[in-house]
């Protein structure tokens, strides 16, 4: 039995909005991973994610996602990503709206 591909498993990625009082360290510390929503005729939006469930979808090599949460469901890609330098960990991920 093979493996599943990145098309099968799902991209469907649950988005929280940022509370912008709190320090993204602290944000990270709780399990989550600050984020930016961005693209044309989209007003731009601080949110966090689920750190474990991101850096599995990444490692399966998804990069287009559907965020839901904070009452809309918006398709977006990863546009950049910052990242610890001696290790995988995402501390900041951008993504950019492809779809409404």
């Amino acid at each position: 039995m093979a493996a599943p591909t990145a098309q099968e498993i799902s991209n469907k990625l649950e988005m929280f909005e940022r509370d912008t009082t709190i320090t993204p360290r602290k944000i990270r510390s709780i399990g989550l991973i600050p984020a930016t929503i961005y693209g044309k005729h989209f007003e731009p939006m601080s949110i966090q994610v689920n750190a474990h469930d991101f850096q599995l979808m990444l490692q399966r090599g998804i990069r287009n996602f559907e965020l839901n949460g904070c009452g809309k469901t918006i398709e977006a890609k990863v546009h950049q990503l910052q990242k610890v330098s001696t290790k995988e960990q995402v501390l900041h991920a951008e993504f950019l709206v492809t779809g409404k």
